[in-house]
């Protein structure tokens, strides 16, 4: 099925939107113009609380080996069932407090319904495997190190706490089976997360880059998921008092898993998402993202479209399309 990591990716690019948007609010400053408005990040006063809903829609389809597309039928060489497809939606519910004005503390649970696709070899039937329920929970930390009006700097530290089902099972031609790892809601270990993100104010709107790192520890039913990094880079311009629009770019690369899940080694040679080794890829992807905040409210809405501009995978395996995803947030104070 897809790749294992892609449905990580999915998930981190989605997790890393709402941490980079979810808690943003603006303060003004008396005196003079508050050239932060428009940072992505900001620090919160203690007591102070950020509430947000985004929904994301990921779409697969069609398989890559390196930076090439594969078909079914070269995919069919060598394996008895290929994915053709998959959707994931996410939905993602998080809370973040100010703890000191350096300090906050977010926690985000997300909600996956996952449907893949496939086609058997011998008799061209198709199937669908889905599996839903909640994913892996994350718990970060945010200290702000370099507060000015033109610039901020912050360092983020957190844990993926493994609350999602990693034994999912479903009905396949074979009859019930464990699903290979793309159809898996958690990764099944607890996992470091640690992040840093520098963002300086514009007349007109701001800029800034961050990196993020995901440390997998111990080992899930015989398996670890790879490490993956991300780093990247946005530019934010305001459009009218009450609307921006945000253009990102970052890549990311992660590794295969290691070891196996001995429940599914049978399916190694089957199809190639049980197969390990499989798992790794590269892929850079572009966004754009509008925001709208009304005068004098508490609440920011935005929606957000992006897609991998290039892939490179350890094929073969799904390559994304497309991601979309639309967001709330609202501050109480």
């Amino acid at each position: 099925m897809c790749s294992k990591k892609l449905l990580p990716a999915a998930i981190l690019i989605a997790i890393s939107a709402v941490v980079q948007a979810e808690d943003r609010h603006h303060e003004g400053h008396a005196g003079h113009e508050d050239h932060s408005r428009h940072f992505a990040h900001h620090a919160h006063e203690p007591g102070e609380w950020m509430l947000s809903y985004r929904a994301m829609t990921m779409a697969m389809e069609g398989n890559r080996d390196g930076t090439s597309d594969v078909s079914d039928a070269d995919v069919l060489v060598d394996f008895m069932v290929a994915p053709q497809n998959m959707d994931m939606t996410m939905h993602m519910i998080g809370a973040m407090v100010g703890v000191t004005h350096d300090i906050s503390v977010m926690v985000m649970v997300p909600y996956l319904n996952i449907s893949m696709d496939h086609i058997i070899r011998t008799t061209g039937e198709q199937f669908t495997t889905d599996a839903s329920g909640i994913g892996d929970m994350k718990v970060i930390g945010k200290y702000l190190m370099v507060d000015t009006q033109d610039k901020q700097i912050f360092l983020s530290a957190g844990l993926s706490v493994p609350t999602g089902d990693t034994e999912v099972m479903d009905t396949t031609p074979m009859g019930e089976v464990r699903l290979p790892y793309p159809m898996r809601l958690g990764s099944g270990t607890y996992d470091l997360i640690l992040a840093t993100s520098a963002q300086y104010a514009l007349d007109n709107g701001a800029w800034g880059v961050d990196g993020e790192a995901m440390i997998r520890t111990g080992s899930n039913n015989g398996y670890t998921l790879g490490d993956r990094y991300k780093l990247g880079g946005w530019y934010t311009r305001g459009l009218a008092p009450e609307w921006s629009v945000t253009g990102r770019l970052s890549g990311e690369t992660w590794k295969d898993i290691e070891g196996a899940d001995p429940a599914i080694a049978h399916m190694v040679a089957m199809v190639p998402s049980a197969d390990p080794s499989l798992r790794g890829g590269r892929q850079i992807n572009a966004s754009l993202d509008l925001n709208f905040e009304p005068a004098g409210s508490e609440h920011e809405f935005s929606i957000e479209l992006g897609t991998p501009v290039y892939q490179k995978l350890d094929g073969p395996q799904l390559a994304t399309d497309w991601v979309a995803s639309i967001g709330w947030r609202a501050t109480i104070n």
